[in-house]
């Protein structure tokens, strides 16, 4: 006499709410940049259906869809970053916070490797991202998003896209010959490696510390609120 044991049936679920079926990036006008079909279970119109989905959302209501969209039975979570639309398709009940960290990771892993996150750069990288996309997520199944555990796994070069300098009014700053620019925290991680490697510099840390200073002045000419805001911003490598 067979019998049916509940933990054999509550298994699967435990996996499905991890389940990825699709990945992809889109422009700001809608184009797809990367698209991956992890398990060829949902059509290759996805793209199509939520860019729809979110200008619907968008003239509906005037604000901005909400992170996650569901359209019948496909759930559509993304964030957007810099003018990209990061989408992750599921048409499983999966964890929503979890997949949007997920996407929180990847986006990082993106500027880690391409320096700077924008269309262009993933554009002119999108080999790089294919092959960091697919060491992070394999089946569907979310993998290893920890940039040093990747560093080894990862043998495309990144195509340096240099970030146009904005004008400054004011006249720039002595640098001694320990300091080096800004944009050095915004160089490629794997670029830097290699070229560590023909150079035989050592090991180099990147550290940026930006400061925002808020003040309220009031027509008498005394402050009458202040505030200072910063972060600090760092970049490693370290071999």
């Amino acid at each position: 006499m067979s019998r049916d044991y509940p933990f054999r049936l509550a298994t699967p679920s435990v996996f499905q709410r991890r389940m990825i079926s699709q990945f992809f990036v889109l422009s700001s006008r809608g184009d797809p940049i990367i698209f991956r079909d992890f398990r060829n279970e949902l059509p290759r119109n996805t793209t199509e259906v939520f860019f729809k989905e979110a200008n619907a959302w968008k003239d509906k209501s005037g604000t901005q869809p909400p992170p996650a969209i569901r359209n019948g039975d496909v759930s559509f979570l993304y964030i957007k970053r810099n003018g990209l639309f990061f989408v992750a398709v599921t048409k499983f009940n999966v964890s929503s916070l979890m997949i949007i960290e997920l996407l929180v990771r990847i986006t990082g892993l993106f500027k880690d490797y391409c320096g700077i996150l924008n269309e262009e750069t993933v554009r002119m990288n999108f080999t790089l991202a294919y092959e960091v996309l697919d060491e992070v997520i394999d089946y569907g199944y979310p993998q290893g998003t920890s940039t040093e555990l990747l560093k080894s796994y990862i043998y495309n070069e990144p195509v340096v896209v240099e970030k146009p300098l904005a004008p400054s009014k004011t006249p720039p700053l002595q640098r001694t010959h320990n300091t080096i620019p800004s944009t050095a925290a915004e160089r490629p991680i794997s670029g830097s490696l290699d070229d560590k490697r023909k150079s035989g510099k050592s090991s180099e840390v990147f550290v940026d510390l930006y400061e925002k200073l808020t003040v309220v002045v009031a027509a008498n000419g005394s402050v009458a609120k202040s505030s200072i805001d910063g972060r600090i911003q760092i970049k490693s490598y370290l071999s």
